[in-house]
């Protein structure tokens, strides 16, 4: 990351901050998307004919990296992320991928403003949480309580242990103790 960019404003500048090492390779960009959403369609182990019926919230989406590989996967894609700035950039980076394949991006919806995110079958939440402060975490929590009426696929650091933990069995808090984590978790059900 630029040095002369100061910590607070990190996520002014997307393309500093989320995969900062493809910062001028597109398709090098692009690509890493496609892998993580691979790695999440794993994780929920849907059929593509299942998945064809259901809406996803990829909440803390950056630029779009995970969600635009979504879109020819599910009925609609909600990519939410509060950075205007990231929704600006997630924008423009839809179009100069539109012609390289015959997706079209039409059953996305990509917004900053949380009003904005209908209800949603499942969600995702990749490495968000943990650049969050408390507070932060609790509103992103609230909203996917709200918004989604199923799992939640979450890539976490255990440093947020006590705002996750809650929703966690004692089996899993203890397969966690040693760092980063994914799970599925239902955030309408505190265990």
């Amino acid at each position: 990351m630029d040095s002369k960019i100061e910590y607070h404003d990190r996520w002014n500048f997307p393309r500093l901050t989320i995969a900062s090492s493809l910062i001028d390779n597109d398709l090098g960009y692009a690509t890493s998307g496609a892998l993580s959403a691979s790695f999440c369609l794993s994780k929920f182990d849907f059929k593509p004919s299942y998945s064809k019926t259901l809406t996803i919230l990829d909440y803390g989406c950056g630029t779009g990296r995970v969600s635009r590989p979504l879109t020819p996967l599910f009925k609609k894609v909600i990519a939410f992320d509060p950075s205007s700035e990231c929704i600006k950039l997630l924008k423009e980076e839809n179009e100069k991928c539109k012609g390289l394949s015959d997706y079209t991006f039409v059953n996305m919806i990509a917004t900053s403003d949380p009003n904005e995110i209908p209800e949603c079958d499942v969600a995702i939440c990749i490495n968000v949480i943990e650049h969050l402060k408390e507070e932060d975490a609790e509103i992103l929590i609230g909203i996917l309580k709200k918004k989604v009426k199923g799992e939640v696929l979450v890539a976490y650091n255990q440093k947020v242990k006590n705002i996750i933990n809650r929703y966690l069995t004692q089996e899993q808090i203890e397969e966690d103790a040693n760092g980063a984590a994914v799970r599925l978790i239902d955030f309408r059900k505190n265990i």
